[in-house]
């Protein structure tokens, strides 16, 4: 319960970081709602009428079978797959697109979540 919450405000936050970027942005918070090409990826962004990706928010619980079969499906589509990980995953899931042969198909952004001064 504590990951999907986490997962839904870091999919909020990065509509909001990227809403200056793109000029429309659809994020799939908590329920199924924007579809792109029969799947529902966490964030759609597009411009101009085109989609120019989609973007997987990626958090620890999620990394597992299930799920890499979801990036080989959104991988297969014909817009930019973008993975946001978390940075202590990175190779880790790196070394996950290298075996499933997904590294020249999904870009990889990283986050990290620092608290200073506690």
């Amino acid at each position: 319960m504590e990951q999907l919450i986490f997962h839904d405000w870091l999919i909020n936050y990065i509509k909001n970081v990227l809403k200056n970027k793109y000029k429309d942005i659809k994020a799939n918070i908590g329920k199924k709602e924007f579809e792109y090409k029969g799947h529902y990826p966490d964030i759609i962004l597009q411009s101009g009428g085109f989609t120019i990706g989609i973007v997987e928010v990626i958090t620890k619980t999620k990394i597992n079978n299930e799920e890499i079969e979801r990036w080989k499906q959104l991988a297969m589509l014909d817009t930019k797959l973008i993975l946001l990980i978390p940075e202590h995953l990175k190779k880790k899931i790196a070394d996950i697109l290298w075996k499933e042969r997904l590294m020249e198909k999904v870009s990889i952004a990283t986050y990290e979540i620092k608290l200073k001064g506690l």
